[in-house]
Order: C-alpha cells, then structure tokens, then sequence
C-alpha cells in the first residue's frame, strides 16, 4: 500500500497482550496487526473459542475487516469447525462496520486505510 500524505498511523494492539491473556489459545507464532478499535471483537471472539480445540494463528487487518485464522489442535471435530467458522465470520462482519483505530462505527475506506469512521478516515 502506498502512504497517504499526512496520514498518522492508528495505535496498534500489541501481540504480546494478547498473547498474556490468552496464551493457551494463542499459537506462539501467531500474525497480530490490528487497530485498537477491535479490541472489544477481538476479546469476545477469544473469549468464545476459549474451551474448544483450537488455536487461533492470526489476528489481523485483511482488506476491509478483521481476518482471525484459526487452526485445529489435531483433527477438526464437527462442533470446534462449526463454532471457528461462526466466530470468524462474526467477527468479520462486526469489523467491517466498526473504526479499526477508535472502535466507533465506520464503513471501508476504498481506496484507502481499512474500516475507518469519519474522524480516523486517513489514518492508517
């Protein structure tokens, strides 16, 4: 991606925090680049793959939302990949309508940055 002239980078949530709160369901090599404003969706879809055999490999800023990346700890059993698959789509869907720096409501900026509200349209 190219730089938006003036843009100010939006605060970013440090891997090693969700690594402390959820070290058994974060894979230690796990992907983490997503804005601050997530936050709350990113606790809440952990909190639901908590307790089921899972690892969660990426939590990141794809395209125009959220992508987690979500693995098995073995085999797939027919319950973990329907609620993986529930959670992840969740979660994207939420992300496309919610500023990735402040957590307000927003739309994708395209071209541009992501999911930003009005007030964080340029930031990256």
């Amino acid at each position: 991606m190219r730089a938006i002239p003036g843009a100010m980078e939006i605060t970013r949530i440090p891997a090693e925090d969700l690594a402390a709160r959820q070290a058994d369901l974060l894979a230690p090599d796990a992907s983490v680049w997503a804005g601050t404003g997530w936050r709350p969706i990113i606790d809440e879809a952990l909190a639901a793959l908590a307790g089921h055999p899972v690892v969660v490999t990426a939590v990141r800023d794809h395209g125009a939302g959220l992508r987690l990346g979500v693995r098995p700890r073995e085999a797939w059993t027919d319950e973990a990949y329907a609620v993986a698959g529930r959670v992840v789509d969740s979660a994207r869907d939420r992300s496309r309508e919610t500023c990735e720096a402040c957590g307000a409501p927003g739309r994708p900026r395209i071209p541009g940055p992501g999911v930003r509200c009005d007030a964080h349209a340029t930031e990256r």
